[in-house]
């Protein structure tokens, strides 16, 4: 094991060689030597936990404890020049001794450093590059998990750095003291303020993490020397904690009685002064090496969009009114007290609780808080030993008033105590609802099939059906749902209009026909897109009808943006067809065609005639089988109505309408088919039978006659 140098004994012949005075800082209430405990020096949380300042924070302290370095050395020295019958000054003194000016102070100093890779003590890396001595001491703190202040602490124990305003070089090769023993020379392996800080720093967690290798343990007696000189006695100490065997596995000596009754000075031939001083001056820079039974550091705070914590809002967040969302809290124990969780009701366990003040009813509460709207969260562990880190997860509710709040959050056992320490702060942004959206796509089908689009917008006839597709992006910043009472329907616009196209699937509402539909989706983050869809049925009057549809939450708010506008022109039926193909068979198997018009027939005897049409009007012609029910049929022509003497007795409707067509629908462009029996008469000639198209109650065809030229003997 590398031992170190022993300071705290020879720290008085050192301030008489290189005049380094000892700093006499202290609180108003001034320690007592009767106060140090030689089991319990510092405490663990106190010791280690690299996150007790910052770099600003250290040098900041460095600047107070040497306002002004004395750079050149002009002031004097406390060394007496004979020849010059003055005292030197520091420039000549320190030429003198080998170490001449200029001198750099330690808030001053920089130098170049290596990258250190993680290891079993110093778990984070150190990232090297040119750096001062307030960053090197925040970022080997950091990668070894030592306190910043020990870290001082040490560097004025070890060479009164922190206080130096005129430091020699051999000072910082020799900084903490690490790889100094007592009994020989110090090894340059280790010189160099870095090595010298890191390697301290990383050798506290060794004594730690390899505590069987060393010789004083936590939680044993030991007999501890008050001097290197055994002579001087010492005494059996029951060590408490690691962090104070660390200490004295770094300096192996305790205090007497005479260096504890002159606390800022020296004692008897047989005082040590390293762990009183280290004890002295944290407790005068910074305060008590105890920790509080019930203190607590913040380590981390996130606020995600839901329990799953798959989607982070970031460390703080803005929410929108209303919005749920779920906060996550993680402390590290830095008190002396284990943190437990009971899980019972009313048992006191370690709680987050509203700060800024205690119990105050925080307006982000939400029905699953542990204990009404000031405890929103157990400890989620079972138990968080001192030293270790504890999480507290909870949800969070929106107020419905927009604004910035900063919610305030501490650590409670109930019935107990208030901590301390650990204070957590979430600066929600909370933002008004916004309702907008924006068209993306709109097309008319000719059924909800939607395999025949046509249009952006379309044109109509009288009682015709269509269907509407309609798609818009949410860009509020809200979700949409579809169902219950925050449903967002599509709306006619201005809001309540009756829409003449109004169909049977459209939402029920009071008054009816406002409610086209609910979007297809059950819910459509920002960002996405909606589809709304629904029938069209278009009315009686002729025109041209701009329907336009915008979004609505019924009993809430309409959408400031996002309106979609259907042109749809009504105009009236055509009814007009053109002739394709024509032919007669000799029977309904369509074996032996007979030609176009069909030749010669016989009297009396039967034929099969097929015709084909084109649909070239502007609506989609229907067949009905239903007697009575309005289709296109084939009809007589040549007057409409006319009795035709090749008439059988399976015409739809005796001898006036031979045939429906064969086609359930055929849409304008399409073609259609007619085919119906006919049976030579009795008297022969020739005959032109000429059929057209007819809308039983409706309309006969202004164009798409067919004629056949038959000749019968």
């Amino acid at each position: 094991m590398m031992l170190r140098k022993v300071t705290s004994l020879t720290l008085l012949i050192l301030f008489a060689v290189f005049g380094l005075t000892i700093i006499n800082q202290h609180k108003v209430s001034a320690l007592s030597g009767s106060d140090f405990i030689s089991g319990r020096i510092i405490d663990d949380t106190v010791m280690y936990n690299g996150n007790t300042m910052t770099t600003p924070d250290i040098q900041s302290f460095l600047n107070a404890k040497v306002p002004v370095c004395d750079t050149n050395g002009t002031q004097a020295s406390s060394h007496w020049y004979d020849a010059a019958g003055r005292y030197y000054t520091r420039a000549e003194w320190g030429a003198e001794s080998g170490y001449p000016a200029p001198f750099t102070c330690l808030k001053d100093y920089s130098e170049s450093t290596p990258t250190k890779s993680p290891d079993a003590y110093c778990q984070d890396a150190y990232a090297g590059g040119v750096k001062s001595a307030a960053q090197i001491i925040n970022d080997v703190a950091h990668a070894c998990n030592v306190s910043q202040k020990a870290i001082l602490v040490l560097l004025q124990k070890e060479q009164s750095l922190v206080s130096d305003d005129w430091p020699w070089s051999i000072q910082y090769r020799s900084a903490t003291g690490f790889g100094c023993p007592d009994t020989a020379v110090c090894d340059s392996t280790y010189y160099g303020f870095f090595n010298q800080v890191y390697n301290a720093a990383r050798q506290f967690q060794r004594y730690v993490k390899q505590s069987t290798l060393f010789n004083y343990k936590a939680g044993a007696t030991s007999y501890i020397q008050y001097n290197p000189n055994a002579a001087c006695g010492g005494s059996n100490v029951y060590i408490e904690n690691p962090a104070t065997a660390a200490l004295y596995n770094y300096t192996p000596y305790q205090p007497n009685a005479s260096a504890l009754n002159n606390l800022y000075g020296a004692g008897d031939g047989c005082g040590a002064y390293g762990n009183r001083n280290f004890w002295r001056m944290f407790n005068d820079w910074f305060g008590s090496t105890y920790a509080p039974d019930f203190s607590a550091q913040p380590v981390w705070q996130s606020v995600f969009s839901d329990n799953t914590k798959t989607q982070s809002l970031g460390w703080n967040a803005t929410l929108r009114e209303g919005q749920t969302a779920y906060a996550v809290v993680k402390m590290k124990n830095t008190g002396n007290v284990t943190w437990t969780k009971s899980g019972g009701s009313g048992v006191s366990d370690t709680r987050l609780a509203t700060y800024d003040a205690w119990g105050r009813n925080s307006v982000f509460c939400n029905s699953d808080w542990v204990i009404n709207c000031t405890r929103p969260s157990a400890l989620i562990e079972t138990s968080i030993a001192p030293g270790e880190t504890g999480t507290f997860e909870f949800p969070i509710k929106a107020p419905k008033k927009g604004g910035i709040y900063n919610e305030s959050f501490g650590l409670v056992v109930d019935g107990r105590t208030t901590f301390t320490s650990g204070t957590v702060t979430f600066q929600f942004t909370v933002q008004p609802n916004t309702y907008t959206a924006q068209p993306i796509y709109q097309q008319i089908f000719t059924d909800l099939g939607k395999s025949t689009p046509m249009g952006w917008n379309a044109t109509l006839t009288p009682g015709q059906n269509a269907f509407a597709v309609i798609v818009v992006k949410n860009t509020s910043n809200i979700t949409w749902v579809k169902g219950g009472e925050n449903s967002v329907r599509l709306a006619t616009y201005g809001w309540g209009r009756i829409s003449p196209f109004c169909a049977g699937r459209w939402i029920t509402t009071s008054p009816n026909c406002t409610r086209a539909a609910e979007a297809n989706e059950a819910s459509v983050a920002p960002g996405q897109n909606a589809t709304y869809e629904f029938p069209l049925n278009a009315p009686s009057g002729i025109n041209v009808y701009d329907e336009q549809f915008g979004l609505i939450i019924d009993g809430k708010t309409t959408f400031t943006s996002g309106i979609t506008n259907l042109r749809l022109t009504v105009e009236a039926k055509t009814y007009t067809a053109a002739p394709i193909y024509q032919q007669v068979f000799t029977n309904s198997a369509k074996t032996t065609a007979l030609g176009w018009n069909g030749g010669t027939l016989t009297h009396g005897q039967s034929y099969w005639a097929s015709v084909v049409m084109r649909n070239t009007s502007n609506f989609t012609w229907t067949k009905n089988t239903n007697p009575g029910i309005s289709d296109v049929r084939l009809v007589t022509y040549s007057g409409w109505g006319r009795q035709s003497a090749f008439c059988t007795n399976t015409w739809l409707i005796p001898c006036t309408r031979p045939a429906l067509l064969q086609e359930t629908t055929v849409a304008p462009g399409q073609n259609s088919t007619y085919e119906f029996p006919i049976t030579a008469p009795n008297q022969t000639g020739v005959y032109n039978e000429a059929f057209s198209l007819v809308v039983d109650g409706k309309s006969t065809f202004t164009s798409g006659v067919m004629n056949f030229q038959f000749t019968v003997n």
